[in-house]
């Protein structure tokens, strides 16, 4: 996981504006979920809501939908 999150910070870095950021989020995000490490889940599903602004998109419904399941 460390490797990963560093690779995924870089590209974060040098790719801003990338679009297959909130994928990759999401993907980190589950993850997260499959070790049930329910603390860094619900951390990188907030970073994909954050991340969407005002904008109301597939990866954040995704997020919304997945936080919800961690609150049951």
């Amino acid at each position: 996981m460390p490797q990963l999150l560093e690779t995924f910070s870089a590209f974060e870095r040098d790719h801003p504006e990338a679009s297959s950021l909130q994928a990759s989020r999401y993907q980190i995000a589950q993850a997260y979920w499959n070790k049930k490490n329910w603390n860094q889940t619900r951390n990188w599903l907030n970073r994909i809501i954050e991340h969407s602004g005002e904008d109301y998109t597939f990866y954040r419904d995704l997020a919304e939908r997945r936080l919800k399941k961690l609150e049951y």
